[in-house]
């Protein structure tokens, strides 16, 4: 991939979010709304697995 030496703009946000000790309820709710509003979300299968509730929308 090549990239401009001098990009003109840049959009996005990146937000590295823990999730707790792996249960909705003892997730903040920053990390609640900013998992909510993501539009793509990376992580571990076991991690992704215990708040699917909350990414299955």
């Amino acid at each position: 991939m090549i990239m401009s030496q001098s990009p003109s703009h840049v959009n996005g946000k990146l937000y590295v979010v823990g999730i707790g000790p792996g249960s909705l309820e003892h997730m903040t709710l920053r990390a609640h709304t900013v998992i909510k509003e993501a539009d793509v979300i990376l992580g571990n299968g076991t991690y992704l697995d215990q708040i699917k509730d909350l990414i299955s929308t």
